[in-house]
């Protein structure tokens, strides 16, 4: 065996190669994706009828340029139609075959499908140009050559073929890496990323992984890192894929990769640890695998720091790989099983390595020992599974299409056809419909060929007297024991005759003869059989000589069923016309008959995913080949199924609690029900009937009913309890177990498990502190998963900080610093500083309960100065007003109520969803304390027009300042928008509040308000007082509070800084736009802004049903009903109506912050696209019967009805107790009577 393929070595495929039918050669067969003659023949008929029309009909003299020199030389026929007919007459004897209808048949017509060959000419025309580029040596014009050269045999596919073919016959290493590494040259590559959907953020990093102690290597493992996220996030993962990529063991890195990988990462959201293992020849067989399991065992040994994990867990870990990458994948896995059996362990004092948790391959390489012919086992082995029909059908045609037999339905078995034509049921169309598939067979004695020699292969009896053609089986034709167990006489006798027989004869036949896919697809357009002969000289190297029929590391299809029996569940996609679909099938059934002889579930070893009419290499092309990325996602969702089934595996549900019952019980008693139990009635049993129960006899009896198990008095809610049986000597009846036993293996096995948690007084007795952790934690986790999650580091900071009372200035005086650092960055965030006359920021603030404490603050600052203003030029100050959208958050309502001021509201339009700065400005009058405008409106998010009012109030010279409510903008729009004017660069803007729970990426419960100066906080507000020792100033609502927020705010200005918050927002932005975009193509309308100029939330609506050309239909179901459903599904996406005057619009709103990851929206538009078909078939007496109920129980009105009418009956002795809400009119759960949103969308 050599490894050195010069061009010019002889090639023992060459002869075989000449034979190839001619591929197809026109363009237009290429556009349409399916060769055809007919398709052939119509353009030579066009291309000569143009050119006769216009010899006949155009200038005689050609086109103006050469008509005074055709007069000149002409005479009879001018040159320029001599010269035309000269084209002509060349290309019509050229193309004489395909005008007669003498033309050759065309190979590919039903190789594979339409799009499927439409990459196959892109990539033998990026082929063949490259190619005929490689021998120019300036870079920089090869790769332009490549392009140009490739662009014209995308026009010339015959030339294209043709090149492609002859370099194949010499191929060598530089030819397979220049084919195979077009995607990291600038043009391609920069096409691919065109083409590609934007899929991360992130680029992928590259990873150098040590080598474990006991390698035989030094040389650090290269590798690229595809994570769509920060570095610094990987510490959250503990699940991990490790990718190998492919490339024939001689070419292709990760990058080339790019489309999958990316794919899956922004799928998963996993960490995806891609593999650039050592190529061949300069690497040769073994070097790749070990790189392959040395990474795999430090990622093991190190639990996953070496590539950034936290390391305090063991990861789950999953291979992948595709072609090449599959064989070392399947190989790195049998090397990782070596180490836990000691049978088969290399080394005594190796050590032992878990097993992945899943295996991903795609089309993968797993026999080298490339033969001929299947055998029978092989047969069999593919024979075994239903999926595996098609290829099973495309062998057992081979022979019948070399003899011109006729060929049956594809969709039959040999079995199914026998069985239909016993029955009187066979039918002789194809279900296909192809072209070449429509003839009728021809009948022999009544029976069609086919039909009659299947009949006949069925038969068990043989006459002697038949003539048998020169390539039949003598024997059994069957495979049926029972049928041949007692041959009959006349079988005897041809036996007899055949042992006094010299002569040599054929063996029975078990299977049909058959090649394998690697022949049976010889003309492969991507994979053919030189290449991957090239392939193995190269991986094996020039100074090997391995055993193709033992080394399973080299051919894993030849493991051992001691190894394939423990391996991890396997999931396989390849094409059904793949030269290496053999290797795929028979590796499948080889896993499932190793499982199957282990006594484990075979039909959960191995997936595998057959795709019709397709061949190798389709997930590395999807540019070219769009189908591709359905299988990129659909192979994304393995990994989750992956992890999940071997985090089952190793953590299986312990079983409820089993009962006790007496020795010579044929099977133990086990109760388990869902019972409404008397309050105080215990679970467990007595001391006394354990005691029984350990010498009790036999005997099975009815339970005792026992009192307090009535309905009557039972709780209102249903628990799950299980009864432990304890069979008495005598009656062996079921009994509960008394109050006073306090035998307990579980919190759910304490008493307090039978009782309601206490409502309205508090318990007399104590209990455990770990039951009281239990039960209210049970009882929280009904609510809606919170998904905003602080670094570990925050929430220690913020936990330690818990107890301490903020108020305390002089017990805790660093902690109060922490809030005058927050207000000084805060007031340079908003440019402070640029609206005072001193460099230093002069702005105030404080810390507050939410952005309500901070609204009620600067609500009083307005009025205060306003007062004191009116007050020092002798005008009454009892009518104070403050203007304000319409839109704002139900909180304003409540300063307005709460401090006696007139709110003047300006409103909503159906197109226009915040304030017109003209219409503000002209309701400001000189009771106006302050006009607010909202940076980010609860409704849409839209930010509304700061500036443009600021200015206005300045040119009209209205005294009037401006109160901006930031409680979502302020910490987005500085990012985002840096240059947006709204803050306190704005002449008239006096203060700004701002919540840290919203965007200010803290847990709820921090808010700020801030002042541009001190004469806008009146000192009246503020309270210097002498608290413990410490002269502090207050100006806040409460007195005491905590410091574990302003902590935890502290700890993300500093930790993010402006870099950190830019790129979260800007991320945030993104994800917005592509949620709006695919709500978009479903129909919705959108209606909040996009690409930055407002929060990143996406508000919506229902869009109009098309009924006809002009014509538009409502929809039977609204907003809420859509609400209802994706609730149903998990999704919490409240619908409400648009603000007072514009109520009648309907709209969701689903907020996009950090947690939601392009995964999660891809699953939030599936599931409304899935909730919209689930409505529209429904009828609308359903629909108005849905919408009843969500009103009437599924409102915080009818919740708190519920809850204070179950108190009525659990409470009579408190008769006055009524129920009552603060919304009683209230249409859905987060709509006011006055149209404000009062509760968190």
């Amino acid at each position: 065996v050599t490894a050195q393929l010069p061009s010019h070595s002889y090639n023992p495929l060459e002869p075989l190669q000449r034979t190839k039918s001619a591929p197809p050669a026109t363009m237009i067969d290429h556009v349409l994706g399916r060769p055809s003659s007919k398709s052939r023949r119509l353009q030579v008929l066009a291309v000569l009828s143009f050119w006769s029309l216009y010899l006949a009909k155009g200038p005689s003299h050609g086109p103006p340029v050469l008509q005074r020199l055709s007069r000149m030389l002409s005479k009879r026929m001018t040159p320029w139609q001599a010269f035309l007919a000269t084209l002509v007459y060349l290309y019509a004897t050229r193309n004489f075959s395909a005008l007669a209808g003498l033309a050759s048949p065309e190979p590919m017509s039903n190789m594979y499908d339409a799009a499927y060959f439409r990459a196959t000419w892109v990539l033998t025309a990026l082929d063949a140009g490259f190619w005929t580029a490689m021998k120019i040596r300036t870079k920089w014009l090869r790769d332009i050559a490549g392009m140009v050269f490739s662009l014209y045999y995308l026009v010339a596919a015959e030339r294209a073929d043709e090149k492609v073919r002859k370099i194949r016959a010499c191929v060598t290493v530089e030819h397979l890496r220049v084919s195979w590494n077009k995607p990291t040259t600038p043009y391609v590559g920069f096409l691919q990323r065109l083409v590609r959907p934007r899929l991360t953020r992130w680029s992928p990093r590259q990873l150098r992984i040590p080598r474990p102690p006991n390698s035989d290597y030094t040389e650090p493992v290269s590798a690229w890192l595809y994570y769509d996220g920060p570095l610094a996030d990987l510490e959250r993962h503990s699940r991990i894929i490790l990718d190998i990529p492919g490339g024939g063991f001689v070419s292709m890195n990760p990058r080339c990769h790019d489309d999958r990988l990316l794919g899956w990462a922004s799928k998963t959201g996993l960490p995806i640890v891609s593999i650039d293992y050592g190529k061949a020849p300069e690497f040769p067989y073994p070097h790749a695998i070990n790189e392959c399991f040395d990474a795999y065992a430090t990622i093991v040994r190190t639990k996953g720091r070496c590539i950034g994990l936290s390391g305090r867990e063991a990861p789950q870990i999953a291979l992948s790989g595709d072609s090449a990458g599959g064989n070392l994948a399947v190989a790195t896995t049998l090397m990782i099983i070596e180490t836990n059996s000691p049978s088969f362990r290399r080394c005594p004092t190796q050590a032992t390595l878990p097993v992945p948790d899943g295996l991903v391959c795609f089309y993968p390489t797993l026999d080298m020992n490339i033969g001929n012919w299947m055998s029978d086992e092989q047969m069999s082995l593919i024979r075994d599974r239903e999926m595996n029909k098609p290829i099973v059908r495309r062998k057992s045609r081979q022979y019948e299409e070399l003899v011109g037999t006729p060929r049956r339905n594809d969709d039959r078995s040999d079995d199914d056809n026998v069985k239909a034509k016993a029955n009187g049921q066979v039918n002789n169309n194809n279900s296909n419909g192809g072209d070449d598939d429509d003839d009728k067979a021809p009948k022999v004695n009544g029976l069609t060929v086919d039909e009659s020699e299947r009949l006949s292969r069925a038969s068990t009896v043989t006459s002697p007297n038949a003539t048998q053609p020169e390539y039949s089986r003598s024997g059994p034709q069957v495979l049926d024991t029972s049928a041949q167990s007692s041959p009959t006489k006349q079988q005897q006798q041809q036996q007899q005759q055949q042992r006094q027989s010299v002569s040599h004869r054929a063996e029975p036949m078990k299977t049909r003869l058959a090649t394998s896919s690697m022949i049976s697809y010889f003309n492969d357009r991507i994979l053919g059989p030189e290449m991957m002969r090239a392939m193995i000289l190269l991986y094996i190297g020039a100074h090997n000589r391995p055993d193709f029929s033992k080394d399973y590391l080299l051919s894993p299809v030849l493991a051992p069923e001691a190894l394939l029996a423990k391996f991890p569940k396997i999931f396989l996609m390849t094409g059904e016309r793949d030269p290496l679909v053999d290797d795929t099938v028979v590796f499948a059934g080889r896993v499932r008959r190793a499982k199957e002889a282990a006594g484990e579930d075979a039909t959960k070893a191995v997936e595998v995913t057959l795709l019709p009419r397709i061949s190798h290499g389709f997930m590395q092309f999807p540019s070219v080949f769009p189908p591709a990325w359905k299988y990129i996602d659909r192979s994304a969702s393995w990994f989750d199924q992956l992890f999940s089934e071997a985090e089952e595996a190793r953590n299986p549900a312990r079983p409820t609690m089993s009962s006790e019952s007496s020795p010579v019980d044929d099977r133990p008693l086990e109760m388990m029900s869902m019972t409404k139990m008397r309050r105080g009635s215990s679970l467990s049993p007595s001391a006394t009937d354990r005691k029984a129960a350990a010498g009790a006899g036999s005997g099975r009896g009815k339970a005792p009913k026992r009192p307090g198990l009535n309905k009557k008095n039972s709780l209102h809610h249903p628990i799950m309890v299980h009864l432990t049986s304890v069979v008495q000597p005598s009656q062996g009846k079921v009994q509960l177990s008394s109050e006073e036993d306090d035998f307990s293996t579980s919190v759910y096995g304490t008493r307090f498990a039978a009782r309601e948690l206490p409502r309205t007084q508090m318990p007399e007795e104590q209990m455990p502190r770990e039951v009281a952790y239990r039960m209210i934690r049970d009882d929280l986790s009904l609510d809606n998963n919170p998904r905003l999650k602080s670094e570990e580091e925050a929430e220690k900071l913020m936990t330690e900080s818990m107890s301490k009372n903020f108020i305390d200035y002089e017990e805790y005086p660093h902690s109060a610093d922490l809030q005058s650092r927050c207000v000084n960055m805060l007031g340079d965030l908003f440019h402070a500083s640029s609206s005072s006359s001193t460099s230093s920021s002069s702005a105030l603030g404080t810390a507050t309960v939410g952005s309500s404490e901070a609204i009620m603050l600067a609500v009083l600052a307005l009025k205060k100065r306003w007062a004191k203003r009116r007050a020092e030029a002798n005008k009454p100050f009892d009518k104070p007003n403050l203007i304000m959208s319409s839109a704002v958050q139900v909180c304003w309502e409540k300063a307005t109520r709460y401090f006696d001021i007139e709110d003047k509201f300006v409103y909503c339009a159906p197109d226009r969803f915040v304030v017109d700065p003209e219409e503000m400005v002209d309701m400001c009058d000189e009771n106006t304390i302050g006009c607010v405008l909202i940076l980010g409106t609860t409704y849409t998010g839209h930010y509304e027009d700061v500036a443009a009012v600021s200015d206005l109030l300045v040119r009209r010279g209205v005294d009037v300042p401006i109160h901006v409510d930031a409680a979502s903008g302020g910490f987005v729009a500085p990012f985002v928008m840096p240059d947006l004017k709204w803050d306190f660069r704005c002449e008239k803007v006096v203060s700004i509040n701002v919540s840290g729970h919203k965007y200010g990426l803290v847990y709820p419960g921090v808010g700020w308000a801030l002042w541009r100066s001190p004469e806008h906080l009146p000192q009246e507000l503020v309270f210097n007082i002498d608290y413990l020792g410490a002269q502090q100033s207050s100006f806040t609502l409460n007195f005491s509070k905590g410091a574990s927020q302003i902590v935890g705010q502290y700890y993300q200005l500093i930790r993010l800084g402006r870099r950190g918050y830019r790129q979260i927002m800007s991320n945030l932005v993104r994800n917005a736009d592509y949620l709006a975009d695919s709500l978009r193509s479903l129909g919705f309308v959108i209606l909040s802004e996009t690409a930055g100029a407002g929060l990143p939330l996406v508000a919506f609506r229902l869009g109009d049903v098309k009924k006809g050309e002009e014509e538009e239909e409502e929809r039977q179901y609204d907003e809420f009903a859509l609400a209802h459903q994706l609730r149903a599904r998990g999704w919490v996406v409240p619908a409400y109506t648009m603000a007072p005057k514009t109520n009648k619009m309907k709209l969701l709103r689903v907020v996009v912050r950090e947690d939601l990851s392009r995964h999660l929206v891809d699953a939030l538009v599936c599931d409304i696209k899935l909730c919209m078909e689930t409505l529209d078939k429904m009828d609308h007496e359903s629909i108005q019967r849905m919408g009843e109920f969500i009103r009437h129980h599924m409102s915080s009105t009818a919740t708190a009805s519920r809850h204070h009418r179950h108190h009525q009956n659990n409470n009579r002795h408190h008769p006055k107790q009524q129920a009552h809400s603060s919304y009683k009119d209230e249409d859905h759960s987060l709509q006011g009577t006055t149209g404000k949103t009062h509760a968190a969308c």
